[in-house]
């Protein structure tokens, strides 16, 4: 689906690795905005590309009696939560070459218990995903090869964690993306932060660590209060559109990023009726989470496009499976930035 909104230069795969250059090029302005004032695309789960039915299950995860079963765990229990584990397609490098800039990361630390290599990291959504050392690899060679573009990852949650799991992972990011990080700098108002500003000083990755006991040592990790990002527990898209509104209307807090979450949420319900849609065409409903998305996508977009408070008010909209429909869902964001002068 094409919408008038979105020019055309920013619909093609070029445009969107490095767009943030080519916007300040079109429209200087652009790079002295403050970062809260751009439209950033980003995506949920982000690390999940990897997911399948083959994976290994968190050791903290609430299913794990059932897919320890046999046969019956290997064969039923751990494809259904596969299917409703998995939020995109592409991994951390393909996302970034096609304009994604916000990453929302869930981490685990592998141990024998998991059956992944003691002490190595993993991306991951119920099911351990994609190694993390490779995608903060990929990130450092984006940024290095695109000084324009801005980078943020955000530390959200931590699964299956020991006593030094948050030093070995420090350890992991500092090796790896710590000479691009953006320090953290309560005194200065987020206002100040603008493309330009962290340009100049080659750092252009901004990492936010939701564990206060780390950014209170470490500065160059930007605490949870930095970003806000509500979360629309509901199936219905309707909801999920109006609340994404009623959010954004109600006002966003001055010295902080700001998450739109334009994703849905599966109940148990919702994953109990896709088991029954595998054995009867009577039985209607999304089978998993890729077909969620799906019933979302069009009203999001459509959103998107002649929604006065989500054209001016968006800084960072996520979204499941960024790659569908052409990268509708990214090409809308980045369209945003273009109607904003």
């Amino acid at each position: 689906m094409t919408y008038s909104s979105i020019p055309t230069s920013t619909s093609s795969p070029g445009y969107r690795e490095n767009w943030m250059e080519r916007l300040t090029a079109q429209v200087p302005e652009f790079s002295s905005r403050p970062l809260t004032s751009i439209a950033f695309p980003g995506s949920h789960d982000s690390g999940t590309s990897s997911i399948s039915s083959q994976s290994s299950l968190l050791r903290d995860s609430p299913y794990r009696f059932l897919a320890n079963i046999p046969v019956i765990g290997s064969c039923c229990v751990k494809p259904v939560i596969a299917r409703w584990s998995l939020t995109q397609d592409l991994n951390v490098a393909e996302q970034m070459e096609n304009g994604i800039r916000f990453f929302d990361f869930r981490v685990a630390q592998g141990n024998a218990s998991n059956g992944l290599p003691d002490r190595n990291f993993f991306l991951c959504h119920a099911l351990i995903a994609d190694p993390l050392a490779p995608a903060l690899e990929a990130v450092a060679q984006f940024v290095e090869k695109h000084p324009y573009e801005v980078i943020f990852l955000d530390f959200k949650k931590f699964y299956d964690w020991e006593q030094n799991s948050d030093n070995s992972l420090i350890d992991l990011i500092k090796e790896t993306v710590g000479p691009y990080l953006y320090p953290y700098d309560a005194s200065k108002p987020l206002s100040d932060v603008t493309p330009t500003s962290i340009r100049e000083m080659k750092k252009t990755v901004i990492l936010i660590y939701h564990k206060q006991s780390v950014t209170d040592v470490y500065k160059d990790f930007w605490p949870e209060n930095s970003i806000v990002s509500p979360w629309i527990d509901t199936t219905c898209p309707h909801t999920l559109v109006t609340s994404l509104c009623d959010n954004l209307k109600a006002g966003r807090p001055k010295n902080s990023f700001y998450v739109s979450q334009c994703v849905l949420t599966p109940v148990a319900s919702t994953v109990l009726k896709s088991v029954c849609c595998c054995c009867s065409p009577h039985c209607h409903g999304p089978r998993d989470l890729r077909e969620m998305a799906q019933e979302a996508r069009e009203p999001i977009l459509e959103w998107l496009s002649k929604n006065d408070t989500a054209r001016q008010d968006i800084n960072i909209a996520i979204s499941d499976f960024v790659d569908a429909d052409k990268f509708a869902f990214i090409d809308a964001i980045i369209g945003l930035n273009v109607s904003r002068f």
